[in-house]
């Protein structure tokens, strides 16, 4: 038997004598129904914020090439597209060598503050080199654009919409009929 009311004490006694459930079907108490027994409140609102760090991200690599070397190795101006983790360069006397998306993790460390417009970051080099499929050309230095996007920030809150509670009055439970983040869910309680 079911009710949008409480019931009488003689009707919950002569339920319980005949073996029948008594149920109040009602709208969410806030007080009421997000605490256990002992008054200790149920999480009910999460919130949160997730942060999302970009990477800095080279868009542009040119080399200072040598005019005589250049002119030597016929080496023509002008750009060549390749991925960032195949373009390398480096330094014969240290033996130091990276490529550009070692670069950009290296240039994430000093850079002070965001951007999204490109800037500009220039290294000379003392007996330098750029490598491209294994052919290394001397170069002087080298000139990187990068940008460095913000992070993206979003705001969250997950809160149910509850569409019912059921008491179960001679059980002494309830359940709460919610639906949270787009499914439904029934989570049962002791009544309070």
């Amino acid at each position: 038997m079911a009710t949008s009311h409480n019931y009488q004490s003689g009707a919950l006694q002569k339920a319980k004598s005949h073996n029948i459930e008594l149920l109040v079907v009602r709208e969410e108490d806030l007080d009421k129904d997000w605490k256990a027994p002992d008054g200790t409140p149920y999480i009910r609102t999460i919130t949160g914020r997730i942060v999302v760090h970009q990477s800095l991200q080279i868009t542009a690599f040119s080399a200072f090439l040598d005019e005589e070397i250049a002119r030597r190795m016929n080496i023509k101006g002008g750009g060549v597209w390749a991925r960032n983790d195949q373009v390398y360069f480096g330094n014969n006397t240290t033996g130091k060598r990276c490529n550009l998306l070692e670069l950009a993790s290296e240039l994430e460390k000093e850079v002070k503050g965001y951007n999204i417009e490109p800037k500009e970051f220039k290294r000379m080099l003392d007996d330098g080199y750029e490598e491209r499929d294994g052919i290394r050309i001397p170069i002087k230095g080298y000139s990187v654009k990068y940008i460095y996007p913000p992070p993206l920030i979003d705001n969250f809150k997950l809160e149910p919409v509850v569409k019912a509670v059921f008491e179960y009055m001679t059980k002494g439970q309830k359940e709460i009929l919610m639906n949270l983040a787009g499914r439904d869910i029934v989570k049962g309680m002791p009544l309070s």
